[in-house]
């Protein structure tokens, strides 16, 4: 699926972003791959078009660090690591104390960006 995200505003990213995150954590629990694949596609579309228009775009994702839904709060917060991280660790640690799979998803997050070795496409 193609989305000109382009021509969307900041906050109608942000709103895509939190609507894909969503989604892919319900396909997940659900356990279907592709309707997981599809929304992960479109939140990673969002980020890319917002990383590339700066840091000042990237914070339009910081009020989803609070987001009620906990997949919004992980994708957000993990890619929050990238221009927010003190507030970012700070969610993800909350929510790896936590059970279930946001919790392990947390946890690897985490690990994997203490150890440096994190990277988005």
């Amino acid at each position: 699926m193609t989305i000109g995200w382009a021509d969307k505003t900041d906050e109608s990213l942000a709103r895509a972003y939190s609507s894909a995150a969503a989604g892919h954590y319900e396909a997940t629990k659900k356990g279907d791959d592709k309707a997981a694949i599809r929304e992960y596609e479109l939140l990673a579309g969002a980020y890319r078009e917002l990383r590339h228009r700066g840091p000042q775009a990237l914070d339009v994702l910081v009020p989803l660090f609070t987001d009620a839904n906990q997949g919004v709060r992980m994708w957000a917060a993990a890619h929050g690591l990238m221009f927010a991280p003190e507030a970012a660790e700070r969610v993800l640690s909350e929510l790896a104390a936590g059970r279930g799979i946001v919790a392990l998803n947390a946890q690897m997050t985490l690990k994997e960006w203490r150890r440096g070795r994190l990277r988005f496409p």
